[in-house]
Formats: C-alpha cells, structure tokens, sequence
C-alpha cells in the first residue's frame, strides 16, 4: 500500500508541475520540495524491495517474489522515459519477463485485487508506457542491455538477483 500511495503522490506532483492539475495553484517550491521527498522515499523502498526480492528468489519463492519485483518496477510509473538508467532498465525488463513466465492474470481491476496486489489495468500500463524508451534504451547501450540481460537470466533460472 505504501509503495503504491507513493507512486502515486509523486504522479500527481509531476502532474501539478507541468500544470495538469485544475484548481488553486500551488507554490512550485513547495511541490518542488515533496517531488524531492518522494524520489528519497522511493530509492529507499527500492533498496528495501531489493533485498526482499532477493530473499524471495534465494528461496524459490516465486509467488512472493513476482508480487515484489512488480512492486519494484512500480515504482517507475511516473518516471519519464528521458531518466532511463540501467536500474530502471533492468527492473523494468526483469520485472516483465519474470511476472509473465510465473504469474497468471485473472482479469481482476480492483485495487489489491489479482495476484500482484496491483490493478491488472496498471500493470499493463505501466509496461506498456515505457515499452518504446525502453527497447531505444537498450539499442543505444549495448554494454548495459547486456548487463540487463544476464540480469534477467540470473532472477528467471534462480541462480541470482537483479
């Protein structure tokens, strides 16, 4: 739930920036301020999520294990494609292909529903936002695709973490 609020806090920051939202302005320093505190938050619920999804791989626990990498690569959502780094690459990819090979989707909207504990709908959108950044990503760093890809085989066989 936290991570999810989070993401979510920082879409609607974003959105208030480019001046998206309707309504009373507010201060751009202020939201300036909590885009700054939501990034923070982020990348220590990143580390976090990290060590949870490694103590789940290292156990062969693939259900726990695609709910966390999903949560991780959630954290992405509102991240625009021009912050694309090896991380979020890596995530995104690793995230994707280990959910599909090991997660079935049941049709579910509702929050907290489905097997990800996250909207089927967001799950799909989230891939699908970042689906073109990502493959021009990885076409222009081939030393880091590369990284990315023993990254995936390492989580998908089990023999490693991200």
């Amino acid at each position: 739930y936290v991570v999810r609020f989070s993401v979510r806090l920082r879409g609607y920051i974003r959105a208030a920036l480019s001046n998206e939202v309707r309504g009373e302005m507010t201060d751009p320093g202020a939201l300036q301020k909590g885009m700054q505190a939501c990034c923070a938050r982020q990348q220590v619920m990143f580390k976090m999520l990290d060590f949870w999804a490694d103590h789940a791989l290292t156990s062969g626990d693939k259900t726990n294990a695609s709910i966390v990498l999903m949560h991780q690569a959630f954290l992405f959502r509102h991240t625009p494609s021009s912050e694309m780094s090896l991380t979020m690459a890596s995530t995104l990819l690793v995230a994707q292909v280990f959910i599909r090979t090991n997660c079935r989707f049941e049709g579910t909207t509702g929050p907290g529903d489905g097997p990800l504990h996250i909207p089927e709908s967001e799950v799909f959108a989230l891939f699908q936002t970042h689906r073109t950044s990502l493959i021009n990503w990885l076409t222009q760093n081939a030393v880091a695709a590369n990284e990315c890809m023993e990254a995936l085989k390492r989580v998908s066989s089990l023999s490693g973490h991200r």
